[in-house]
């Protein structure tokens, strides 16, 4: 498996051991310090940030693994040339990053013997702005509900528009996710996402991460319905969250904590009887708030591929909001009703 070490050497000697910049139209490697490149390290890849004179700032994903899988090559490959994406991708703030591209012998790292070897890159635009997980934190820390707010509607038109488009990701989370300094969020990591027109081989089962997959461990069979469930849970954080940003820091996962819960842990979602910060939440006494705790409630006791549409479930937020559906007929009415009492 290459190493951290591997990699920031040869970034640091990019002229002649990245061959994906020259692929890309040049550029120099950022550095955090004398002999340090700047990079973000996740837990199946390593990131490190091209810049370019024409302006444009590229983010290079460096796998942490032996051999990539093909599948994994073709995917994004796939990204970098198919028109569906292209075209979700030229959208104003669009959730889908733009500037894709597969260089399979993108970086060549030393080894043993004097000998070397190519690792693959898969390059996007970069995204300034911090992880929807790190934006939470700081607005919650600072008490800033209108922020939040803004979140959970930015979230909420996120999805609506990849959904129209026949996306889904496969693995949200709250590092899966950036804040656009401009507005908007966007997407990263691309390793199980699907799209309408995708070759079927391609198509990946997929369990997600704790906090924000379903508590079955199993995800909708339909590919187009994979992201339900996460996005719901990401949603109602958001709300209610922007109602009572002191609830973070009691029942959220830690802000350094790879892929932590915005609010919700994978022990809340998998008995919300028994949960404190699901306890908490009930007592909120608006009527959308109150629906959204019933509707992620029913949503984690009942099978993955009855998740309710997010869009269906923010615009009854609305409707709650205004006094138009009470709780319990708006959880009826987004396909629980086998979960939830009548009006």
């Amino acid at each position: 498996m290459p190493t951290l070490e591997q990699l920031d050497l040869a970034m640091l000697s990019s002229g002649r051991a990245v061959p994906a910049i020259h692929r890309l139209g040049g550029g120099q490697i950022a550095m955090a310090g004398t002999g340090q490149p700047w990079r973000v390290r996740g837990e199946e890849a390593v990131v490190y940030q091209l810049r370019q004179a024409n302006g444009r700032v590229v983010a290079l994903r460096c796998p942490l693994c032996d051999e990539i899988d093909p599948d994994l090559a073709r995917r994004y490959q796939s990204l970098a040339t198919h028109s569906a994406i292209r075209t979700l991708g030229g959208l104003a703030n669009s959730p889908i990053i733009e500037g894709h591209a597969y260089v399979a012998e993108g970086v060549t790292l030393s080894a043993e013997e004097f000998r070397s070897h190519a690792h693959p890159v898969m390059a996007m635009d970069w995204v300034m702005g911090p992880t929807l997980l790190a934006a939470v934190d700081r607005a919650c820390r600072a008490g800033d509900q209108d922020y939040l707010a803004a979140l959970a509607s930015s979230w909420a038109v996120a999805i609506e528009t990849l959904s129209e488009a026949g996306f889904s990701h496969g693995d949200l989370t709250g590092d899966n996710i950036l804040v656009r300094p401009g507005g908007g969020m966007a997407l990263v990591d691309y390793d199980t996402a699907y799209w309408s027109g995708i070759d079927q081989g391609l198509l990946t089962r997929l369990e997600g991460t704790l906090g924000y997959r379903h508590p079955t461990g199993e995800p909708a069979p339909a590919p187009q319905l994979r992201d339900n469930f996460a996005a719901l849970v990401i949603y109602a954080s958001l709300r209610l969250l922007a109602r009572r940003p002191d609830l973070r820091e009691r029942f959220g996962d830690p802000s350094g904590e790879r892929n932590g819960g915005l609010l919700f842990t994978a022990w809340d979602l998998v008995d919300p009887d028994v949960s404190p910060a699901f306890e908490a939440v009930r007592e909120f006494a608006e009527p959308d708030l109150r629906f959204l705790v019933e509707t992620l409630e029913c949503a984690c006791l009942a099978p993955a591929d009855e998740a309710p549409i997010l869009g269906d479930v923010s615009e009854r937020v609305r409707l709650a909001a205004r006094g138009q559906l009470t709780p319990r007929a708006v959880v009826r009415r987004s396909g629980l009703d086998h979960l939830g009492g009548a009006p």
